[in-house]
C-alpha cells in the first residue's frame, strides 16, 4: 500500500481504488499471499478527496482543482494482463470537491445522458454532462 492518509476507498470493477495523497491506485487482492497488489496507478492534482465508481468508470474530486472522469482499462496481451487507469475528462476548476456521484438520467428517451456530479466546499453543485450514446463506444 501506498505511504501516507488515505481519503477515499472503494470497490471499482472487482478492484479496490484507493486515494491516497495525489494518487489514486487501483489494487487487487490476492487470496494465496493474503494481501494487496497494486496493479495500476493514475497521478491525480493535489489530493484526492473522493471516489465515486460505477463498473470500470470513476469520478476522482480533488481537493484544489476540480474532478476527473476516469476509466479502468484491462487488456490481455502476450499471455498477461494489462492494467491501466485512462483520464476520459478533467475539470481543471480550482474547486476544492467534496463529494462526487453518477447520475444516469433516461427521462428522455431520444437524448441519455450521464451526469457527473461534483459539490464542493463552498456549497456548490456541478452537472457535467457525458452523453451516453458517445459513451456506449467506451464499454
Amino acid at each position: 500500500m501506498q505511504e501516507g492518509g488515505i481519503a477515499s476507498i472503494q470497490g471499482v470493477a472487482g478492484y479496490l481504488a484507493v486515494g491516497t495523497g495525489p494518487k489514486v491506485v487501483m489494487y487487487q487482492y490476492e487470496d494465496r499471499a493474503n494481501m494487496l497488489r497494486a496493479v495500476a496507478e493514475y497521478e491525480g492534482k493535489i489530493f484526492t478527496t473522493c471516489i465515486a465508481p460505477m463498473r470500470s468508470f470513476m469520478i476522482c474530486g480533488d481537493y484544489l482543482r476540480g474532478l476527473a472522469f476516469i476509466r479502468f482499462k484491462e487488456e490481455e496481451k502476450d499471455d498477461s494482463r494489462k492494467r491501466s487507469l485512462e483520464v476520459l475528462a478533467e475539470d481543471n476548476s480550482h474547486s476544492c470537491v467534496t463529494a462526487t456521484e453518477f447520475w444516469i438520467d433516461e427521462s428522455h428517451p431520444e437524448q441519455h445522458f450521464l451526469g457527473l456530479l461534483s459539490a464542493d466546499a463552498k456549497g456548490f453543485l456541478q452537472i457535467f454532462a457525458y452523453f451516453l450514446d458517445s459513451m456506449m463506444s467506451l464499454l
